[in-house]
Parts: structure tokens; C-alpha cells; sequence
């Protein structure tokens, strides 16, 4: 019977602490742990989609090398062809 006793007194004082926390936060805006837990999640998704982000910002940045290379390839042909043209005229 002392159990359930200390666990009631327990439960009272949790609430209390809820209340206080509650009422703290309207007066000063401090963080209760349901902020926090809210706040926490919100950072996570945050990191995820800044994860997406960089992932997809270096596959276009391999695509536009790619491009560049490519670009470069060409252009370098059209000299070589220019200037066997050139010569054989």
C-alpha cells in the first residue's frame, strides 16, 4: 500500500511541475519538453530535406561536368578538323 502511495505522490508532483512549466513558458517563454520534442523533430526534417538537397545539387553538378567535358571534347575536334582543312587547302 506505501507503493501506491508514493507512486500517487509522484504523479501530483509531475503535474505540478507541468503546470509551473506551463506557466513559466506564458510568462517568459522558457521551453517545456513538449517544445523541445517538437522542436527536435522539426530539426530532423530539416537535416533530412537539407540531405535531399545536397544529394541532388551533386548529381547536377556531375551532369554539368559531364556537359563541360563533353563541350570541350567537341570543341576540341572542330579545331583539329579546322586545322586539317587549313592545311590540306
Amino acid at each position: 500500500m506505501a507503493d501506491y502511495l508514493t507512486a500517487q505522490t509522484e504523479r501530483i508532483k509531475r503535474r505540478l511541475l507541468d503546470v509551473a512549466g506551463d506557466i513559466l513558458k506564458f510568462l517568459f517563454g522558457t521551453l517545456t519538453q513538449s517544445d523541445a520534442q517538437t522542436y527536435t523533430q522539426h530539426i530532423q526534417e530539416l537535416e533530412h530535406e537539407r540531405q535531399s538537397s545536397l544529394r541532388i545539387s551533386q548529381e547536377q553538378m556531375i551532369i554539368l561536368k559531364s556537359a563541360i567535358i563533353s563541350f570541350n571534347i567537341t570543341t576540341q575536334k572542330v579545331n583539329r578538323n579546322e586545322k586539317f582543312l587549313t592545311e590540306n587547302l
